[in-house]
């Protein structure tokens, strides 16, 4: 019974998993709701001198957490990802800006009050 209860668990989970936004999407007005976590992955360089930041936020959007995912295990260097965890908070537009070695990428947001996804 335990394994049935996990099973449908599992489902639910990944019935509607979080979105992702990447740099092919700044030029986009992308629409997100009240209360959806969302992710920005951004690629970098691991080991180089800078990583991604979060230049200017916005008050319609949290940064929930922030982290470096690897593409290699034990190695020095390589490619990887930024990934900047939000959860969008009220209804509005907002402008997100993130830097990376004097490079700029602007996103731009729309929030809405909800979003009706069905996977």
């Amino acid at each position: 019974m335990k394994y049935l209860i996990l099973a449908f668990a599992l489902l639910a989970s990944c019935k509607n998993p979080l979105r992702e936004f990447t740099a092919q999407n700044q030029t986009d007005i992308n629409t997100v709701a009240v209360q959806e976590k969302f992710y920005i992955k951004l690629g970098e360089c691991i080991g180089c001198e800078d990583a991604w930041k979060m230049l200017q936020g916005s008050d319609l959007i949290n940064l929930l957490e922030q982290h470096t995912v690897s593409s290699c295990e034990d190695c020095d260097g390589g490619s990887g990802t930024e990934d900047f965890l939000f959860e969008a908070k009220s209804v509005g537009q907002a402008k997100m800006i993130f830097e990376y070695f004097g490079d700029t990428l602007e996103f731009h947001f729309e929030v809405i009050d909800s979003l009706n996804r069905e996977n």
